[in-house]
């Protein structure tokens, strides 16, 4: 028998390893509203349903590389990289604090720019932004 015992913060620690929390979910974006095309792509909002509503996100890949796309706010739409330029780790959109987080335990924040707010990851290290622009319900991304 084991007289063993672990403290509460080692238990929550081995837990947030292994089972990421509900905040740093982030649904996938249906394939059928990404059209790529070169160093552009294109995204339906009516075949997203998802991201209608503002303090929604989406994450999804093209040409090769992972993208978070934000919709903050009526008619704004950020998109970025999706893996922290500290560790690699994948971001989430935090809707509380209108900012890009990542999801490792040092949680390094940048705004919707890509600057970085708080964290590890170096100054030198922002997180790459795209320009969005939206016509009707595409939203054309450029990389």
């Amino acid at each position: 028998m084991c007289h063993c015992e672990i403290s509460r913060r080692s238990l929550l620690l081995a837990a947030a390893a292994v089972l990421p929390p509900k905040c740093c979910e982030t649904p996938d974006l249906p394939p059928a509203a990404l059209n790529t095309n070169g160093n552009s792509f294109t995204i339906d909002l009516q075949r997203a349903p998802l991201l209608r509503k503002p303090g929604s996100s989406a994450k999804f890949t093209a040409n090769q590389l992972d993208f978070l796309l934000s919709h903050p706010s009526k008619d704004v739409y950020v998109v970025s990289s999706r893996k922290c330029t500290h560790g690699g780790a994948p971001l989430v959109y935090n809707e509380l604090h209108q900012s890009i987080q990542c999801t490792s335990l040092n949680h390094t924040e940048y705004d919707l720019q890509g600057n970085i707010l708080r964290g590890p990851a170096s100054v030198k290290n922002n997180l790459k932004t795209f320009p969005v622009a939206r016509r009707g319900h595409l939203l054309t991304v450029t990389l």
